[in-house]
């Protein structure tokens, strides 16, 4: 009874949200991250692995909020449009460069090298550094960056407030449980060599079969039936609230500076050139 009156509440509450979108979206993304990521150290600890909780829980945080200020476009709106930051984090996420919000796989390559070795400082050689460094890795990995992808799907029909962003994001999830569910019922009733034991006896594999085919199936209905437009284009009702409600998308001459715009006939090398040395020159007027 518990469990049905919590769904009750909490389904339609994360329609709501997801439908909203926004900072209220990324918050609860960073909340689901953080639990989950506290509950995987939890198991590994209970097996004597003690990996670094607030780095970890951290990193957990920062995949979905990153992916926010990417996915969401906040990045872009804040620095072209500065005037917008209506808060004190807002204008200090406005002081940064639109080329750095672009170095984030260069930043992501480096967080293996930072968790390594904040391990190997703060851990002792008999308290399994490498497992430890491996638990650390894993968890945000596992369990905040798989979410963030939640974001990037409901931003692909747009920032604005959409039930057709909203079916983007549910519809994996409802496929994911036919599938589970279908697997199970197949598996009970054509039976065969089981699957994984351990973690679901019902299951077989011609059940597993059998709910893969009908995960398929309902996909390619979907599809045809509700018009699902393809990836990154906006179903229609996104497209008219984008329309009414947001600003036209930021162009080159909108980012870059009028002394920085390159003539048609100018490749990106002399551009980046020209940035390289126009920012020079601002930091050696500043020391000056």
């Amino acid at each position: 009874m518990t469990r049905v009156l919590v769904a009750a509440v909490a389904i339609p509450l994360a329609l709501l949200i997801v439908w909203y979108g926004g900072l209220p979206l990324a918050l609860l993304v960073i909340l689901v991250a953080v639990l989950a990521t506290r509950e995987l150290f939890d198991l590994a600890e209970k097996t004597g692995v003690r990996p670094l909780r607030g780095l970890g829980v951290f990193l957990a945080a920062l995949a979905p909020f990153t992916t926010w200020l990417l996915a969401g476009g906040k990045a872009t709106e804040l620095v072209v449009q500065p005037a917008a930051a209506d808060s004190a984090a807002s204008r200090a996420l406005a002081d940064i460069p639109l080329w750095l919000f672009m170095q984030w796989p260069l930043a992501g390559a480096l967080i293996p090298i930072g968790v390594l070795t904040a391990v190997l400082w703060k851990r002792a050689p008999g308290d399994r550094p490498l497992a430890a460094a491996a638990v650390t890795l894993f968890a945000p990995l596992y369990c905040g960056v798989l979410p963030a992808a939640l974001l990037v799907i409901r931003y692909a029909a747009g920032p604005g407030k959409s039930w057709g962003a909203t079916w983007l994001v549910f519809f994996p999830l409802v496929v994911t449980w036919l599938c589970d569910s279908f697997a199970m019922w197949g598996g009970k009733a054509i039976g065969g060599p089981k699957l994984m034991p351990t973690v679901s006896p019902g299951k077989t594999r011609e059940g597993l079969l059998g709910g893969m085919l009908t995960a398929i199936i309902v996909v390619v209905v979907a599809v045809v039936m509700f018009k699902i437009a393809p990836f990154g284009e906006a179903p229609a009702d996104s497209r008219q609230t984008q329309t009414n409600e947001l600003q036209p998308q930021p162009t080159l001459d909108m980012v870059v500076p009028q002394e920085l715009s390159p003539m048609p006939t100018m490749d990106m090398s002399y551009f980046c050139a020209r940035a390289a040395s126009l920012e020079s020159d601002r930091c050696t007027s500043a020391f000056r």
